[in-house]
């Protein structure tokens, strides 16, 4: 039985559904690791801002590939880069995006 969940007020099954599916598990793992003081999230400062883009922002994908384009001109490590690229592929799939409100 294919898998399908509402997002933004629209039914969606099979692949988007899967990757909805993971992205949320993603999204609850970097909660739970911000908590334990793991990943990106973690090792931020208490008092440190930040600034977090989502899949369904019609922005994010853009934005996050140009971080990937000036990282790997700075000399980031290739695997954070490439994770950055894979983010922003992944982003441009998500089922349903929109501009800012």
């Amino acid at each position: 039985m294919p898998k399908i969940y509402r997002v933004a007020g629209k039914k969606t099954s099979g692949e988007a559904a899967d990757r909805w599916e993971t992205n949320m598990a993603l999204a609850k793992i970097e909660r739970e690791n911000a908590a334990k003081r793991l990943g990106c999230l973690g090792k931020a400062a208490d008092d440190e801002p930040v600034f977090i883009l989502r899949a369904q922002d019609a922005l994010a994908a853009e934005l996050v590939e140009l971080w990937a384009i000036r990282a790997r001109a700075a000399g980031c490590p290739v695997d954070k880069v490439r994770e950055a690229q894979n983010l922003a592929e992944e982003m441009l799939r998500w089922p349903v995006r929109k501009y800012p409100d």
